[in-house]
């Protein structure tokens, strides 16, 4: 998933929906949902942080970028967790100055 570019400063909003392998209804993990996200250098800016639930099955993050973020493409990945099983879903954005 691609959420677009934006600009230094602003606040990128990482959202994902968890659905039901089965019925494909929303549902909720059990146990952990987390965001990993690393800067376009390599460097890691968040470490599984806990998402926020939004209603059953959408979780968002809201990552606050500075004047001096890295421009270029930014990677990471929302870790679903119930039981032992997890599950990714890899993201990316990108960076650029206005």
């Amino acid at each position: 998933m691609h959420f677009g570019t934006f600009y230094r400063g602003a606040t990128v909003r990482l959202y994902v929906e968890c659905r039901n392998y089965l019925t494909n209804a929303l549902a909720d993990p059990s146990t952990t949902q987390t965001v990993t996200l690393t800067d376009s250098e390599g460097t890691s800016v968040l470490a599984a942080q806990a998402l926020t639930k939004d209603a059953t099955g959408k979780y968002y993050y809201e990552y606050d970028t500075t004047a001096t973020s890295p421009c270029g493409r930014w990677v990471g990945y929302f870790a679903m967790t119930s039981g032992t099983t997890v599950s990714n879903s890899k993201f990316s954005f990108d960076m650029e100055t206005l």
